[in-house]
């Protein structure tokens, strides 16, 4: 099972092609797609929790292998990702748990809420762009985590590092808010379900 993160303010074609391509190289049974309330590293989102999980419900509603888990929605102070995969391998119990991220967002791993625990939850999925240069001095935990045996998701429930290409998607959701606020045409980054929910409650601050 893949798990994705993000505030998806708003999800866009980038999130979704990147994880498909993700689950088709890993050969995942179902992605969760997880939004954050209040990410301990970033921004407050711009769009509420309640519009952010309709647009992803809208988004991933034609997609049979996607889902939404709205955990951390639920829960209490910042939204972190040690206490999500915590509650997913006690609901998930037989099976591996793959948490997809970003490149950017893994090499700011020890910067995480109880960081050191996070490999003993889940296999970590990395997702590189082709041509991408990788650290050459990296350190003894990623080193003896990481294989390029992409079976290990199956065959054990965490602790493997795999770092997958994925087809480069220039498309980022601050950008979509800037060009929805100017006006500008977003039906190729933004799923028309997605756009159509943006246009009926007037979010971010363009009045349509």
């Amino acid at each position: 099972m893949g798990v994705f993160g993000g505030t998806f303010d708003p999800v866009h074609q980038g999130h979704l092609c990147t994880v498909a391509s993700v689950r088709q190289q890993l050969d995942l049974a179902h992605v969760l797609f997880v939004p954050a309330a209040r990410p301990r590293l970033r921004s407050v989102p711009t769009a509420s929790a309640t519009h952010r999980l309709e647009m992803l419900k809208r988004a991933l509603a034609s997609e049979p292998s996607f889902d939404v888990n709205d955990l951390e929605l639920g829960r209490d102070g910042p939204s972190t990702t040690v206490l999500t995969l915590e509650a997913l391998q006690y609901d998930y119990q037989e099976t591996p748990i793959c948490f997809i991220l970003g490149i950017d967002a893994f090499l700011g791993l020890p910067q995480w809420h109880r960081w050191t625990e996070l490999l003993g939850l889940a296999h970590f999925v990395v997702m590189s762009r082709p041509g991408m240069v990788l650290p050459v001095e990296r350190p003894t935990w990623w080193v003896r985590a990481e294989t390029t045996d992409l079976s290990i998701v199956h065959q054990r429930r965490a602790g493997s590092i795999v770092m997958v290409e994925v087809p480069p998607m220039d498309v980022a959701a601050s950008n979509i808010r800037e060009r929805l606020r100017a006006g500008d045409d977003i039906s190729r980054s933004v799923p028309k379900s997605v756009i159509d929910y943006i246009t009926e409650h007037r979010l971010y601050g363009f009045d349509f």
